[in-house]
C-alpha cells in the first residue's frame, strides 16, 4: 500500500480562514503588542550601547530618566539619588549649589531646564574631580557655563 498525501491540508495552508459550513472563519493573529514594545526598546538601547558616538546622548536619555522619578524633591536631596559618593565629595557640591542660591543663579523654584543642566554639569564635575588636583577651577567653569546658560 501507497499512503497517499492529504491534499486539502497543501492547498488550503495559505489561506487566512478555515471554511466550515461554508462560513469563513478567519486565523487569529498571536501577536502580543506589549511584547512587541519591549523588544524595540531593548533593540534601542543595544543600538546604542553598540555606537560610541551617541554615548552622550544616551546619559543625557538617562539622566532624564531619572530627573522624572526625582522632581518633586528639594534640591538637597537630588545628588544623593544620582550618585553614591563620599561624604567629602558630597559636602563640597552641597557648598557649591548653595553659592549659586546666593548669588541668585538658581532660585528654589526655577524651571526643571535650568535644574537638569546643573545635574548634568555636577556629574561632569564629580568625573573631572578624580582627575584635577585643584577642584575650586572646576567649580569656577562650572560658574561661568551657567551664566553663559543663562544668558542665552
Amino acid at each position: 500500500m501507497i499512503m497517499k498525501r492529504n491534499k486539502n491540508r497543501k492547498r488550503n495552508s495559505h489561506k487566512q480562514y478555515k471554511t466550515i459550513n461554508n462560513k469563513k472563519i478567519y486565523k487569529k493573529k498571536n501577536k502580543n503588542i506589549k511584547k512587541i514594545q519591549k523588544t524595540k526598546q531593548l533593540n534601542e538601547r543595544r543600538y546604542l550601547n553598540k555606537n560610541q558616538e551617541d554615548h552622550k546622548q544616551q546619559i543625557n536619555y538617562q539622566l532624564l530618566i531619572k530627573w522624572q522619578r526625582v522632581e518633586k524633591q528639594p534640591i538637597k536631596r537630588l545628588q544623593f539619588k544620582f550618585f553614591k559618593m563620599n561624604k567629602q565629595k558630597m559636602k563640597m557640591i552641597e557648598a557649591f549649589i548653595k553659592l549659586l542660591l546666593m548669588k541668585k543663579i538658581i532660585c528654589k523654584n526655577h524651571p526643571k531646564i535650568i535644574r537638569y543642566i546643573i545635574i548634568w554639569k555636577i556629574q561632569k564635575i564629580i568625573i573631572l574631580m578624580k582627575i584635577s588636583k585643584t577642584v575650586i577651577l572646576i567649580f569656577l567653569k562650572l560658574y561661568l557655563d551657567l551664566q553663559i546658560i543663562q544668558l542665552k
